[in-house]
């Protein structure tokens, strides 16, 4: 079983922390350490597909098994002023659209972010202030070569 939090920290300061990659429980910190709430977002675990079982064995970390089950939260991502996105496993895209779930500096659930346009690339994807940054790797044409990427975008609201 995977026991690393999953953590985001906001460029002034506010830390969220998710202790049980299975519960629906965030915690918020602010510079100082000091919890200013913990949030139960209802996400719960979702039993993984067969390609996501697949996905998963192609891994191939010696004594490195998974279960079952996915995590209920993809990612978090730490927003400045205390905002905080969250993309949910389940649901967490929708043909081709990143969806996520926008919380106050309160904790309180405001509303939706859709980013749409997403790159339908294989890799991982971070975002930092207005940029998605997409990082991966890509085939070379020259002896088999594999080539490292990032592509950087602009988040632009509608």
């Amino acid at each position: 079983m995977w026991n690393v939090p999953r953590i985001a920290v906001s460029d002034d300061g506010y830390c969220y922390v998710q202790r049980d990659l299975y519960s629906g429980t965030i915690e918020c910190y602010d510079r100082n350490l000091e919890q200013l709430y913990a949030i139960d977002g209802g996400w719960r675990p979702t039993k993984r597909t067969p390609k996501e079982m697949e996905a998963a064995a192609s891994i191939q970390v010696m004594g490195l098994t998974f279960g079952d089950e996915n995590h209920t939260v993809r990612r978090l991502i730490a927003r400045r002023g205390g905002e905080m996105w969250v993309q949910p496993w389940q649901n967490g895209t929708v043909n081709g659209d990143i969806l996520l779930e926008r919380f106050g500096p309160d904790g309180v659930r405001l509303d939706d972010v859709r980013i749409v346009g997403a790159p339908d690339l294989a890799g991982e994807w971070i975002i930092r202030g207005d940029k998605l940054l997409w990082m991966g790797i890509e085939d070379s044409d020259a002896d088999n070569e594999v080539l490292p990427y990032i592509r950087v975008y602009d988040l632009v609201a509608r």
